[in-house]
Order: structure tokens, then sequence, then C-alpha cells
């Protein structure tokens, strides 16, 4: 099986893991402090949880609606989405670590796995450079908070 890295890397963010975690789950309002996000929704009613389907609109394809869904999810700690087709499965994980009371570091890895992983190669830089701006305004979200 062909296993491709897109990215690794961490923020560290002044707050505590309840809250970003639950500013992290406003779907719709990615967009308002995103500019990785231009449109989000989610498919799914209910609380985040293996199997919850949203849809979002990535800046590096604008008018193409990703359909993703949890594979993984453990409140406050991980939350593992992407898509799975036959051959291929794209997965973008998020670990959240407490550092203190308020203060963690989000993980960020995203891999691709299946056969068919060798064809995302070349987007290999696009995945990384997506990733980063958003755990980046992710985290400049809270030191506008903090500042305020």
């Amino acid at each position: 099986m062909f296993h491709r890295e897109f990215t690794d890397f961490t923020n560290d963010i002044d707050a505590s893991v309840e809250d970003v975690f639950a500013f992290f789950g406003q779907i719709e309002k990615w967009p308002s402090w995103t500019s990785a996000i231009r449109k989000a929704k989610p498919v799914s009613d209910g609380p985040w949880r293996i199997g919850y389907r949203f849809s979002m609109n990535a800046a590096f394809a604008p008018f193409i609606p990703l359909s993703i869904t949890i594979f993984e999810y453990e409140e406050h700690k991980r939350i593992g989405w992407g898509v799975k087709f036959p051959g291929l499965q794209v997965i973008h994980r998020f670990e959240f670590e407490r550092l203190g009371p308020s203060r963690i570091r989000v993980r960020n890895t995203e891999f691709a796995d299946g056969f068919l992983a060798i064809l995302m190669t070349p987007l290999g830089g696009m995945i990384d450079r997506f990733d980063r701006q958003w755990a980046n305004d992710l985290e400049a979200q809270f030191r506008k908070r903090n500042a305020a």
C-alpha cells in the first residue's frame, strides 16, 4: 500500500481545549475566520461523532464542494476527517493536547493511503499550505480574543 504524508506541524493556542474545540466545531462560521474555507455546512444533524458528515468549499477549489466524513473522534482530544474511495483515503487529523488550563497544542497531520495515493503526490504542497493557513487563522482568532 502506498502512503503519502502531506503535512505534520503544531500550533500552540492560549485557550482551553474546551474553548478551542467548541469554536472549531462551528462549521458554518469557518469562512468568517479563515481564508482557507469559502463555504462550510453540516450535512449530518447533531454533534460531531464518527460518521458525521459536512461539506466545505476550500479556497484552492472554491467551486467544488468537498464531502467530508469524520472517521476518528474523541471529544477534546482528536478529530480525523476526510474521504475514502476504493484505492484511496485522505485523512486530516487534528490532535488537541492540553499544555495547561488555558493553553493547548494542536497537531495537524494529513496523509493519503492506498494504491491511488501516488496520484495525490503533486498536490502535497497545496495541501500543506491550505492546512497551515487554516491552523494559523485558528490560532489568530484566539490571539484576537485574548487581546480584547
